[in-house]
């Protein structure tokens, strides 16, 4: 029985499915169990039975879908976004739908993706099935930034490249470091300084991954409009998280909130995180639905 977990939030929206349908596949691809959590704080769901129901209903229909995967429900009485911040802690990955609006990215989202403890993965309604990588088909990409959450989301990337048979592509976009009236000198020095900053971050994680294939990029362009073209090239696309002032929690820069918003693939925050979580898990009520060992 694995100690392995991957959590995701159930809500009733169409991007909720799609996040467990993507979650239910990770799981079964590291082999570990899938904890799905609705949380009824907030006077979200006045009934408890009907949540209950809710998750029974929504955890058998991805086992039948994924078979062989060990699930199991937990009703929280949290508000939901800090349901999912609290289970982070002691999970390998938490996932959360984009939200019901599809041109906006939802308040449990955003705040999942700013303060997991963990990596967090947002996906939009569509994006939940996954394709099984063979002779580098499946694509992971990843922007290569500066902040510490940056050095970790190359480690990520091609972590995820590795277990899915697939291929890395990092990409440095570089214009946005030049102002306005930059001559050519130094815009000469900027594109040689991201160019040693995109070859420092893939020759560290290549070091460890010496079999994953990868195609290092440099493209000058806003850096949003750069990912979000990305993102339409692959499988799951990964970013950086950074760290607010005075603070040591994960945070969402702007422009990661804008391509979480809009990318075509789900897309991991990997930030710098830190053990124990404010927030107790407290208030849970948990049974088993799926006792199918992994395999």
């Amino acid at each position: 029985m694995t100690s392995r977990r991957i959590v995701v939030g159930l809500s009733e929206s169409t991007s909720s499915d799609a996040a467990l349908l993507w979650a239910a596949q990770k799981a079964s691809t590291r082999c570990a169990s899938l904890v799905v959590v609705h949380a009824t704080g907030g006077g979200l769901h006045s009934d408890p039975s009907g949540a209950r129901r809710l998750v029974d209903d929504a955890v058998l229909a991805v086992c039948a879908r994924v078979p062989g995967v060990r699930a199991h429900g937990e009703l929280s009485e949290l508000d939901p976004a800090d349901a999912l911040v609290a289970h982070s802690v002691i999970a390998e990955l938490v996932v959360v739908g984009r939200g019901s609006d599809p041109a906006v990215l939802g308040p449990v989202a955003r705040q999942v993706a700013a303060h997991a403890q963990t990596p967090a993965v947002v996906v939009a309604s569509g994006q939940g099935l996954q394709r099984v990588g063979s002779d580098g088909d499946f694509v992971v990409g990843v922007g290569v930034g500066r902040s510490k959450g940056a050095w970790h989301a190359m480690d990520e990337a091609f972590g995820a490249a590795q277990r899915n048979h697939g291929r890395v592509v990092a990409v440095r976009a570089w214009n946005e470091l030049d102002s306005g009236n930059a001559t050519g000198t130094q815009e000469t020095s900027s594109e040689a300084a991201s160019r040693i900053l995109l070859d420092e971050h893939v020759a560290q994680a290549a070091a460890e991954f010496p079999t994953v294939p990868v195609d290092a990029k440099l493209v000058r362009g806003n850096s949003v409009d750069v990912l979000l073209d990305l993102s339409a090239q692959c499988d799951l696309l990964i970013l950086g998280g950074r760290l607010r002032a005075g603070d040591e929690t994960s945070q969402l820069g702007r422009d990661a909130t804008t391509v979480l918003t809009s990318a075509h693939c789900p897309v991991a925050i990997v930030g710098w995180p830190q053990l124990g979580g404010r927030i107790e898990l407290a208030n849970v009520s948990r049974w088993d639905l799926q006792t199918v060992d992994v395999t």
